[in-house]
C-alpha cells in the first residue's frame, strides 16, 4: 500500500508527506483542521509542507489537494498507483479506515467510553477527515 511507495520514495532520496506526518506532528493536524474548517487557505498548507523540506506527497489528505499541487508545482511528476485487489479491494480499505474514524468519533456514553474524542490531534484529524473524498471521490464535506 501506501507504507511501501513511501519507503520506494524515501529510498530515492525523496521526502514524502504521508498521512502518517500529519498523525505524529500535531501542528500539522492541526492546520489540516484550519484547512478542513476553511480558516487557512490550501495553498498556505501546501507551502508549509513545501517550506518543511517536503518533496513529494501521497495518500491523505494531500491526495485531495492534487489539483492545486499541480497548478504550483507544474513540472512534478506523478506516480499512478493501483491497489492489489483492484477497485473493490481499495474501497474496501478505505471502507475500514472511515469505520475507524466514526468509532473515534462516537459520542461518550457508558455503553461505550469512548475517550479519544478528548484527545486534541484526534479530534484534530477527526475535523481532517472531511477533506477526504471530496476531490479524489465526489463524497460530501461533513
Amino acid at each position: 500500500g501506501t507504507m511501501s511507495m513511501l519507503t520506494a520514495l524515501q529510498t530515492l532520496g525523496y521526502k514524502p508527506y504521508h498521512l502518517k506526518n500529519v498523525m505524529l506532528n500535531a501542528s500539522h493536524a492541526s492546520a489540516w483542521r484550519q484547512v478542513a474548517e476553511g480558516q487557512l487557505d490550501q495553498v498556505e498548507i501546501i507551502r508549509m509542507i513545501h517550506q518543511e523540506g517536503f518533496d513529494a506527497t501521497m495518500d491523505n489528505p494531500m491526495c485531495e489537494l492534487f489539483e492545486l499541487q499541480m497548478q504550483l508545482f507544474p513540472e512534478a511528476k506523478v506516480i499512478l498507483t493501483s491497489h492489489p485487489r483492484g477497485a473493490a479491494g481499495w474501497a474496501k480499505s478505505f471502507l475500514q479506515l472511515m469505520k475507524v474514524v466514526q468509532l473515534q468519533t462516537a459520542n461518550f456514553s457508558m455503553t461505550y467510553p469512548n475517550i479519544l474524542q478528548f484527545v486534541p490531534v484526534l479530534r484534530d484529524l477527526t475535523a481532517m477527515r472531511c477533506l477526504m473524498g471530496r476531490a479524489t471521490m465526489g463524497l460530501r464535506p461533513c
